[in-house]
């Protein structure tokens, strides 16, 4: 069976009525860097303002909404594993997860940890994970962590080319959100060489950069970045949210421009924030890794890695040790400040 993790969370919570994976004699996870952060199910174990509102419920606390949920008839199947999940949270409190209302108000189990919501199929013995991104710093510890794994398998191992492609790297020492970033984000994709993949964390960015880039095109937040791409026609430039998950494109990027860090978005909860800067870092990592992994579809490739935040300085980790040369040689790119000169 091939399916999601957040599928797996829901069949397990539904003792494998909703889609009988967990019955399975066999789970294979791939893309399986993926798990940390889609085992948080940001839709799936999130009930939204609008949602709640349909079902004709006053939110007044998480407890009360969910429990309020569940007494509705006809429920989907993803709602009601939600609400479940988030009682469960609530009556059994841990450190390492908090539910609540957010600031949308909506209700949410959030984990800081939110693997762990896979902890009892990871810890099987007919799981295996799949990935070229699984570990950080040449250890699993990162991945064992967040999915609450305890033992490793001897055959565990990281498996990487000796030699796979070519990738050269430029940096701009800039802040992100100020007008000088802007401008270097619009002559970089301008004079970077084609065919040109900009990848953004939010579809907002992806929409306010596509109005500045003429001629590119953006993904929308309904399709996927291969539905984008066939209606590209003779664009050079896909402009695209959270390319760093899914299937591979079918195109040979020949550069690819990262405008923001794709650190992740910070959780308020109850009018606190929830995130921790390490659980977004390694986030960040991960989604870099598999940013750059988009320019090298053969072996044959030649990618250059644009990255406009200077920010990048507290991630460097997220680079393949056979491009360490190409990272230490990479070139500094000239900042524009508004009006034309450079600094």
């Amino acid at each position: 069976m091939i399916c999601t993790s957040a599928s797996v969370v829901i069949d397990q919570r539904l003792k494998g009525e909703y889609n009988e994976v967990t019955r399975r004699d066999y789970i294979v996870f791939d893309e399986a860097d993926q798990l940390p952060d889609a085992a948080e199910l940001q839709v799936s174990c999130e009930i939204g303002e609008s949602q709640i509102k349909e079902l004709g419920i006053e939110v007044e606390s998480a407890k009360q909404a969910a429990t309020e949920i569940l007494k509705k008839r006809n429920l989907e199947p993803e709602v009601k594993a939600a609400a479940l999940m988030i009682l469960e949270a609530i009556d059994e409190p841990a450190w390492f997860y908090k539910a609540g209302i957010t600031d949308d108000g909506g209700i949410k189990l959030h984990h800081k940890m939110p693997g762990r919501l896979l902890k009892r199929i990871a810890n099987r013995n007919e799981v295996a994970f799949i990935s070229a991104t699984l570990s950080i710093n040449g250890s699993f510890d990162d991945f064992k962590r967040s999915l609450g794994i305890q033992n490793q398998s001897h055959l565990s191992t990281i498996v990487e080319p000796i030699k796979h492609g070519n990738l050269h790297f430029s940096v701009a020492a800039v802040g992100v959100d100020t007008p000088e970033w802007f401008d270097s984000i619009k002559r970089t994709v301008e004079q970077a060489k084609e065919k040109v993949l900009v990848v953004t964390p939010s579809h907002e960015l992806a929409a306010q950069l596509g109005k500045m880039i003429p001629g590119s095109t953006v993904r929308e937040s309904t399709e996927t970045a291969n539905q984008a791409i066939v209606h590209m026609g003779n664009s050079k430039v896909l402009i695209a949210a959270g390319v760093w998950a899914g299937l591979d494109t079918p195109i040979q990027w020949e550069s690819i421009v990262v405008p923001r860090i794709p650190y992740e978005r910070p959780v308020n909860l109850d009018g606190h924030i929830e995130s921790s800067f390490l659980d977004s870092r390694n986030t960040a990592i991960r989604r870099m890794r598999q940013v750059i992994g988009r320019g090298l579809r053969s072996p044959q490739a030649e990618c250059t890695i644009y990255i406009l935040d200077d920010r990048y300085k507290k991630i460097e980790s997220f680079i393949p040790k056979r491009f360490n040369r190409d990272w230490r040689e990479k070139k500094l790119l000239m900042v524009f400040l508004k009006g034309g000169g450079a600094m």
